[in-house]
């Protein structure tokens, strides 16, 4: 957690340069050197919760997320039409 004091928002590229850009480059160093790189071995058990948690937030996001947004932009023909398509491309895997 950083926190930075700062008295005039004309300072905000300094701050940005001396405070924020530090910070954020040593946070995404350790997540490249702890998370993203790390070779993994997984289980075929996690393997296959990993897979029904994927299908679960696929399916959360379209017919709950998505759906909703897109019936109020487009109205129903299309909203269905457009979410007839991305479930063919988000399911066909």
């Amino acid at each position: 957690m950083v926190r930075i004091e700062a008295e005039a928002a004309e300072r905000m590229e300094e701050i940005i340069r001396e405070h924020v850009h530090p910070v954020a480059k040593e946070a995404l160093r350790i997540w490249m050197d702890q998370c993203a790189c790390v070779k993994r071995e997984v289980s075929q058990t996690e393997r296959d919760y990993l897979r029904k948690m994927d299908e679960v937030v696929k399916t959360n996001t379209i017919e709950a997320d998505l759906a909703s947004s897109l019936l109020r932009l487009f109205g129903p023909k299309t909203a269905d039409r457009v979410q007839a398509a991305i479930r063919a491309v988000y399911f066909s895997t």
